[in-house]
């Protein structure tokens, strides 16, 4: 008798879902979910059915706001407005149903008297958001009978105000939200469909067997993540109209060259020009007051004339074509999302021929677990949700980087052990992060890792090899002529950039090289703790402060990579002797190479710009790439012990669990322009979901 096993034939691989086990556990994890739905985020539904109401539910003085013949309020000059209530009762919530005509939000905080309290005591301030019927509903916790409530409203002077109820002791609507209890039935499924024991981890992603099953869920996944970021790089109106005069660099750096021009066609104001150091962040910004004109800000000013430092690739393979056949300026984020897109299907391409090279028996679980997470870890995420003209070089830079890679591994797969095109492909990919990102560049030293055993003396000068470095090192000769020839036009030296004569928060040409920025520079991008918070989305920035007496860039970040990404921690593992000396070293050479040059890196970003959160995806993928080498690597190995599979099952789950939670969390914060100030309906609509207890 044929075995159930057996019997699935082609569809083993989905074999698992016919296990009357797994029915019965999702069965279970489906009735958790709901009941989790139900009672558990519905919670203040359930206990505001007992509530009593409130009789005297009238305010009693409005003050700092005069009625209209419409119905509505006008704020006094002041900006603040006071509604006063006197309850004399057990007040447990309180509805509040007014907004704000020109924000569309309120913002508000009350303050009461109490059996606790005989002078006001006053809360945190909370928000209104009209269109999300949650936000008006606001759960209390006063000592007893409540003699005074009042509700101050937070406005602009002069603003119209709309109010149309506050009341006491009202039910919490009941909402079962299909999204919540989607992500809340992933969170309890995904644990249990991937735990160490499970079938699933059989199918190795280098069988032969059922192709066409992988080849798809590797598709959908890249097209969900396409979408992903599709949503976040428009989520935000700020970013997809950017009103800021500095924002629309790249547009103006296409029109001067479509016109011939290696600077821009602004003219700098006369002040600008006469000053003898225009650097000097604060006497420029005197004289801007001074004179009534603003320079350019984080513009390059040189010589009497404006130029942009940011790499010229983007306005020549996106923003210039994007004018010519349509007439009109390209949208950055439209740019950078098709930058990470690419960048997400070559991910997947980059660990495929890596386990296809060296792994060849890796789970195609562990294969995906660990993309989504070099994916989502390596600051994609955050430059998503920040989509300006800053991001546009760092993703472009991150595409030609793994594609670059890929295009190497491609190489040195081949039957002949390298291929000179896909070689000198991969270089000018590489090659090309002169022209967009030039930090990416130290990428090109993972060439040698590579590529080692062509480069061992005994190959170096023969001459199969010597036609194999000419067509690795030809197109970084292209590209550095083309990028010292633009270079010297515009500031008449080949390898100056023109970074340091940017109009921005410091003289960066008197910058220099500080030891005592290193320590900080590492502490913050790799270390640093991630600041919680019990407010949605539950982190916030983190502040960077040490004892340096001195100017140095730094911009709140959210937690050091090591913080952030547990997996980032298997990166250590380069460091330890491998259990199989016979195996193939370009791997660990590989990796080995990738933590130094994020070293190098790190120190370079904080020498030359400084601590920014965009700076992380720099540096980020190439730990990344080191922890994936090791994971794979543990993972390949069959001779494991049973303890220690399972140790590194569990650990890439909840690693990508950790992830996805955090990215998500990120997505919903920033340092300026976030979601819940030019999107409030949209922020709270999602906060709101998860904020249950407020």
């Amino acid at each position: 008798m044929t075995s159930p096993n057996n019997s699935c034939g082609f569809k083993r691989i989905f074999c698992f879902i016919k296990n009357r086990r797994l029915s019965s556990a999702a069965f279970l994890i489906l009735i958790a979910s709901i009941l989790i739905e139900v009672f558990f985020f519905n919670f203040r539904h359930f206990e505001s059915l007992g509530f009593l109401p409130i009789s005297s539910g009238e305010a009693t003085d409005i003050q700092g706001m005069t009625p209209l013949e419409d119905g509505n309020y006008i704020v006094g000059e002041s900006g603040n407005s006071r509604i006063l209530f006197k309850p004399n009762g057990f007040v447990k919530n309180i509805k509040i149903s007014v907004s704000s005509l020109s924000k569309g939000y309120m913002d508000f905080f009350i303050s009461f008297v109490d059996e606790g309290n005989s002078e006001p005591f006053e809360t945190e301030v909370r928000r209104v958001v009209p269109g999300v019927e949650r936000t008006r509903y606001h759960r209390t916790h006063f000592s007893g009978i409540a003699g005074e409530v009042a509700i101050n409203l937070i406005n602009q002077p002069f603003d119209t105000v709309s109010l149309d109820e506050i009341s006491f002791n009202q039910t919490v609507p009941f909402n079962f939200s299909i999204f919540r209890f989607c992500f809340v039935y992933f969170l309890l499924f995904i644990p249990y469909c991937f735990r160490p024991d499970s079938k699933i981890y059989e199918f190795l992603l280098m069988d032969k067997k059922h192709k066409f099953i992988k080849i798809s869920t590797v598709f959908i996944l890249a097209v969900l993540i396409a979408v992903f970021f599709r949503i976040l790089t428009t989520s935000n109106s700020f970013w997809v109209n950017p009103s800021r005069d500095y924002d629309n660099q790249y547009q103006r750096l296409s029109e001067s060259i479509l016109d011939g021009r290696a600077d821009l066609k602004e003219d700098p104001p006369e002040w600008l020009v006469r000053m003898q150091n225009p650097y000097d962040t604060n006497a420029r910004l005197k004289l801007e007051l001074e004179y009534g004109e603003n320079a350019l800000w984080d513009h390059v000013f040189f010589e009497g004339r404006y130029y942009s430092y940011f790499g010229v690739l983007p306005a020549l393979v996106y923003h210039i074509p994007f004018y010519l056949i349509s007439g009109d300026h390209a949208p950055t984020y439209f740019g950078i999302f098709l930058c990470l897109t690419v960048f997400s299907f070559f991910s997947f391409l980059l660990f495929y021929l890596l386990a296809k090279e060296y792994f060849d028996k890796t789970p195609f679980v562990t294969y995906i677990f660990i993309t989504l997470i070099f994916v989502f870890s390596s600051g994609a995420v955050y430059i998503a949700h920040r989509p300006d003209f800053y991001s546009f070089p760092i993703a472009l830079s991150m595409a030609l980087t793994v594609g670059g890679l890929c295009f190497w591994l491609i190489s040195k797969a081949s039957k002949k052990g390298h291929s000179l095109f896909f070689t000198a492909l991969g270089s000018f990919f590489i090659a090309l992060n002169a022209l967009s990102r030039p930090q990416f560049l130290i990428s090109a030293f993972l060439f040698l890792p590579i590529f080692y055993d062509k480069l061992i003396p005994r190959y170096l000068f023969s001459k199969r090899s010597l036609t194999f470095l000419l067509s690795s090192l030809f197109p970084f000769i292209l590209v550095a002529v083309s990028a010292g020839y633009y270079n010297y036009i515009r500031f008449g030296n080949v390898l100056d950039f023109g970074a340091n004569y940017n109009l921005t928060s410091n003289d960066m040409t008197v910058r220099g090289f500080v030891a005592n920025r290193i320590p900080l520079g590492l502490f913050t991008y790799l270390l640093q703790p991630v600041d919680v918070d019990f407010l949605f989305p539950y982190i916030k920035p983190t502040s960077v402060t040490a004892k340096y007496l001195g100017v140095t860039i730094k911009e709140p970040t959210f937690g050091g990579l090591f913080a952030i990404s547990s997996f980032s921690w298997l990166s250590m593992l380069t460091f330890i002797r491998s259990d199989n000396p016979s195996a193939d070293k370009t791997p660990k050479r590989l990796a080995i190479a990738s933590i130094i040059a994020a070293l190098i890196l790190i120190i370079a970003d904080t020498q030359m710009a400084g601590i920014l959160q965009r700076y992380f995806s720099d540096f980020s993928w190439l730990i990344l790439l080191s922890a994936s080498i090791a994971a794979m690597e543990i993972s390949n190995s069959p001779e494991k012990s049973h303890t220690a599979k399972t140790v590194i099952r569990t650990f890439l789950t909840l690693s990508l669990i950790l992830c996805i939670l955090y990215q998500l969390s990120l997505s919903f914060i920033d340092i300026t322009h976030t979601l819940s100030q030019t999107e409030p309906e949209k922020f709270y609509s999602v906060s709101s979901l998860f904020e249950f207890l407020s």
